[in-house]
């Protein structure tokens, strides 16, 4: 479910250090999509050097880590949609300027959860930093701030508790509000 986004992303321009440095746009993908299932949406900063080659979010060490905790019907993405050099976190006008495509995926898709990985994603559910794993609703959907799967990579135990923890308790809410809202519609 690619074509979600609009075919300009593809000829964006707005950020010439990153289209230098990286070799793709790379938007999100769906994981064991169902329609019998609540939508999650997962979003972190943006690609690593592996999803720029492949063009495909979280498929690097840090996605190895987070796949299996992530819950069926789930569309990942990021934040910033490429890679920026030496991995470096986005700038503030970077993430501003692709912040149309993050909101224009969640307007689409209007998931029932969305989970944020990491500091910089954390801004799109008006969380801030520190706030690991805080779960809030916002009369639309679930929001999770969680710690990015990369922590996890690099060896921190803990994050990684709280990571798959954390998914699984924010799994279950949306499950359950999900229940609630199609038995109200029925």
């Amino acid at each position: 479910m690619s074509d979600i986004l609009p075919a300009e992303i593809y000829q964006c321009k707005r950020c010439p250090e990153l289209i230098e440095c990286s070799t793709r746009v790379v938007i999100g993908e769906w994981i064991a999509p169902s329609t019998s299932l609540p939508l999650t949406m997962g979003v972190g900063r943006n690609p690593g050097r592996v999803e720029d080659r492949e063009g495909v979010p979280f498929v690097g060490r840090a996605g190895k880590v987070l796949r299996p905790f992530l819950p069926p019907n789930c569309y990942i993405t990021n934040l910033v949609k490429h890679y920026s050099p030496d991995n470096r976190p986005p700038t503030e006008m970077e993430i501003s300027a692709c912040r149309e495509w993050l909101d224009w995926e969640i307007q689409v898709l209007r998931p029932d959860l969305i989970i944020l990985f990491g500091e910089e994603a954390l801004q799109v559910g008006g969380f801030v930093k520190g706030e690991w794993d805080t779960m809030r609703y916002d009369g639309k959907r679930l929001w999770l701030a969680t710690y990015h799967p990369s922590h996890v990579a690099r060896g921190n135990k803990a994050a990684g508790i709280v990571l798959e923890q954390g998914i699984g308790r924010a799994w279950k809410a949306a499950m359950e509000l999900w229940e609630i809202n199609n038995a109200v519609q029925s």
